[in-house]
């Protein structure tokens, strides 16, 4: 998958990275005062849509990935499981046990099912 992709890009990682901490721009945009600083959020953006899909595990048996890169890599690792996560406001998580499991139920499920250790009773415990 990453074949020679990611072979390509090694010259343009190294120029990302030497970017950082200056200006974007040759010149002052007309009509600006300051001339953007090329950072770490313009880094991990260019770096991010280089290495795509490819993940942190992926990249790093590689060995010759650059540090940087892989940081990306695992910050993109880290914000995809995140995003896995329920994203409910607990002032909407309901408080009524007459209406179903509470905040409290919720959290001591969710404790039970970290003490499965089991993988077939784990399966069944995720399912609905």
């Amino acid at each position: 998958m990453l074949g020679v992709g990611v072979q390509t890009w090694s010259n343009n990682w190294e120029t990302a990275q030497e970017q950082l901490g200056l200006p974007e721009r040759e010149q002052q945009a007309p009509y600006t005062i300051e001339n953007d600083i090329y950072d770490m959020k313009d880094y991990y953006s260019e770096v991010g849509s280089m290495i795509g899909g490819a993940t942190y595990e992926m990249l790093s048996e590689r060995g010759d990935i650059p540090e940087l890169v892989l940081m990306v890599a695992k910050a993109k690792d880290a914000k995809k499981e995140i995003s896995l996560l329920p994203n409910q406001r607990l002032t909407s998580i309901n408080a009524d046990p007459t209406e179903g499991d509470t905040y409290e139920q919720y959290h001591a499920q969710w404790m039970a099912r970290q003490d499965i250790t089991d993988e077939g009773e784990l399966a069944g415990n995720d399912s609905p």
